[in-house]
């Protein structure tokens, strides 16, 4: 095993490694001081032995035998040396984040107690030998973010005893083997199956194909990762009866067809946007244990119940942009404490917004919908009877291209301090742009073009050090914007501003607009 070592360290360039952990020192054993150790084993870089019959000699005696080489992000640059075979006790080969090069040896599938391999982050190219089948061994296998291709091998399916196989962002086509599923003809027999996985990672490679219906019967998943792949098919109704599926991710595919989760599945995290997906989210109301829910740009139709608020109580994400919902957000969503995110931009809800949003709610995104009525104030200004749209959380608020009517709320703007982001374009506003915007001390951009704002620009918007884009066009507002020129020392470079010009003066518009909305630069 001392060779083994001795060839591991010349064959990926020891002598730059960050830290040699004591490698090659004549005056040491490799079991004792070929290591620099912190309190956890895990957590170590160089060679970890364990204690172990010897009978090598004519006597026999206990002695060490090498269990583990770690050396995480270490700069390692050569390639693997077949002489890894040495250490036939070696059980944990963690390489990730260097520069190893080459393909992964074959005759990795000799050492027959090799638990995990981590060559995660490196620069490895080709296939995973199908050798890989004899490993039995293994139970965690990282490739992730290599140049490996080729197909990914039927062979992996064998290892009954798998739970981890992370092959993300690689280079592998073809499609997803059915042997790496559940038992599907033949139940009895445990060797044609990875029953045991419980995370499998494919995402960002270029697999094709549909998803085989025996991923649904690996019965202890707990997270499956496919996005950034060339999928199609639906997803396969077995996926239902995955009990203990946590998390599932299948963004940037070419998916059709429903959504086949309901009360059987305690997901906790959805997210298949970017697909082709239809039907409605009714049936992910009955999930209690949901956090997240992301299925933007697909083709579901359908409403957000109230039911589904009721139901989602610890739900922190919702994004349904770029479907082909309808009807209002129900009142309720506005109880849900721990949402932080909702966009529902470019579909067809309707109707008014709920007197109140959440009170964590970071972003909420809802442009380019049909949304009527006032923007609620927590004075019941508008029509409101609730706490108003503003909150001390509320980072980034997008109303732009909707129908909304009357005034934007003055007293709510108070709580405004965390508002980063206001976007309330082509709506149909009226009334003055208020003075307590000056609370908004966190504003960096305000987008209230094309809408019916009258009176003067509130010079209180020279509070607004951060600001850096202004868009007022297509109002009837008057008054000068030149105090926001002299926030910064070059106000050209640093700011955005577009207003009407003959209306509003303004020294360091970067576009002034007439009446047609013809906007062209001052300097044209």
């Amino acid at each position: 095993q001392r060779l083994g070592l001795v060839i591991f360290y010349f064959a990926l360039g020891g002598e730059n490694w960050s830290n040699k952990a004591g490698f090659l020192n004549p005056n040491t054993h490799e079991c004792t001081d070929w290591k620099t150790v912190v309190p956890d084993k895990f957590n170590m870089i160089g060679a970890l032995c364990e204690e172990g019959d010897d009978n090598n000699d004519s006597s026999t005696y206990t002695t060490n035998r090498l269990s583990r080489i770690i050396f995480a992000q270490n700069n390692l640059k050569g390639t693997l040396p077949t002489e890894l075979t040495f250490l036939s006790d070696l059980s944990f080969l963690s390489l990730e984040k260097n520069s190893i090069a080459g393909a992964i040896p074959s005759e990795l599938s000799q050492l027959s107690n090799l638990a995990l391999i981590s060559l995660t982050d490196n620069f490895l190219k080709g296939g995973i030998p199908t050798e890989i089948g004899n490993s039995k061994s293994l139970r965690e296998i990282h490739l992730g973010t290599n140049y490996l291709s080729g197909t990914l091998p039927s062979e992996i399916g064998k290892l009954s005893t798998l739970e981890y196989l992370s092959l993300e962002t690689n280079n592998f086509i073809g499609t997803i083997p059915n042997e790496i599923g559940g038992n599907n003809d033949d139940s009895s027999n445990e060797e044609l199956s990875s029953n045991n996985l419980l995370y499998l990672r494919l995402d960002s490679n270029k697999i094709s194909g549909t998803i085989p219906p025996s991923i649904g019967k690996l019965t202890k998943l707990l997270a499956l990762t496919l996005s950034t792949n060339s999928l199609t098919g639906s997803l396969p109704k077995e996926f239902g009866s995955m009990t203990e599926l946590q998390n599932i991710q299948c963004n940037n595919n070419r998916l059709t067809g429903t959504i086949p989760f309901g009360a059987n599945t305690p997901l906790r995290h959805i997210s298949l946007a970017d697909n082709k997906l239809r039907g409605t989210i009714d049936a992910l109301a009955e999930n209690t244990h949901l956090q997240s829910l992301t299925l933007g740009i697909n083709e579901l139709t359908g409403t957000i119940s109230s039911n589904f608020c009721l139901r989602t109580p610890n739900i922190e994400s919702i994004e349904l942009n770029n479907n082909r919902m309808r009807g209002a957000l129900p009142a309720c969503i506005g109880n849900l404490t721990a949402l932080t995110v909702i966009n529902i931009e470019s579909n067809t809800f309707e109707g008014r917004l709920p007197n109140k949003l959440p009170p964590n709610l970071r972003l909420f995104s809802a442009s380019n919908n049909k949304i009527t009525g006032t923007i609620p104030d927590s004075d019941n200004q508008n029509g409101g009877d609730g706490d108003g749209i503003f909150s001390d959380a509320l980072q980034y608020l997008a109303l732009r291209s909707n129908r909304l009517t009357g005034t934007l709320p003055e007293r709510s703007l108070r709580k405004a301090s965390s508002l980063e982001t206001m976007d309330l374009q082509y709506n149909q506003l009226t009334g003055l742009i208020p003075t307590g915007l000056g609370n908004a001390v966190s504003l960096r951009s305000l987008y209230l073009s094309n809408n019916y704002f009258t009176g003067l620009v509130p010079t209180e918007l020279s509070n607004l050090s951060m600001l850096s884009s202004v868009l007022i066009q297509q109002n009837e507002v008057s008054g000068s914007l030149d105090p926001i020129c002299t926030m910064v020392p070059d106000a050209f470079n640093n700011i955005q501003i577009v207003a009407d010009c003959e209306e509003v003066q303004c020294s360091c518009c970067s576009l002034c607009c007439d009446n047609d909305n013809n906007c062209i630069s001052p300097s044209d």
